[in-house]
C-alpha cells in the first residue's frame, strides 16, 4: 500500500500496533470506508445485496487475475456448482499469463535492464523503492 498510495503514511505515525505504524491516512481511509458500509446496510436489503454482487464480482474477477486460489472458493460459494471447472481453469490460466506478460512488459520498460541487474536483489520492488524515493 504504501506505494501504490504513499500519501496513507504522510506525517509521523499515531500509534504502533501489532509492530505496524497506524498513521493518520489509515484511520481516513477505515473511517470513510465504514461509513459508506453503515449507509449502505441502512439503506436496506436491496443495496446491501447489490453492494454484495458487485464485491463478489470484483473478486471474482480478482481471482481471474491473480490465480487459482480463489476458484474453490467460488465454488463453494456458487453452491458445489462443477459444471464450467475446467473451463474457468483454463480461463485462468490463459489470463494469468496475458497478465504476467502485461506485467513484465511494462515493468521492463521503467528501468533500463544495465540498472536493474546491479541489484542485489532484483525484485519489482527494489525497482520501485529506486524509481520513487521516500
Amino acid at each position: 500500500m504504501r506505494i501504490v498510495f504513499p500519501i496513507l503514511k504522510a506525517g509521523a505515525p499515531l500509534y504502533t500496533l501489532a509492530e505496524a505504524d497506524i498513521y493518520i491516512g489509515h484511520i481516513i481511509l477505515g473511517t470513510i470506508i465504514s461509513i459508506v458500509l453503515y449507509t449502505i446496510n441502512r439503506k436496506g436489503v436491496a443495496s446491501s445485496a447489490t453492494l454484495q454482487k458487485v464485491l463478489c464480482m470484483a473478486l471474482v474477477g480478482a481471482g481471474i487475475l491473480a490465480g487459482f486460489e480463489t476458484i474453490p472458493q467460488g465454488i463453494e460459494s456458487a453452491g458445489g456448482d462443477t459444471k464450467g471447472v475446467g473451463k474457468t481453469v483454463v480461463i485462468t490460466v490463459v489470463l494469468s499469463c496475458f497478465f504476467y506478460a502485461l506485467l513484465f512488459f511494462t515493468l521492463g520498460g521503467a528501468l533500463p535492464w544495465k540498472e536493474f541487474i546491479k541489484f542485489s536483489n532484483p525484485s519489482a520492488a527494489l525497482m520501485f523503492r529506486s524509481l520513487y524515493p521516500g
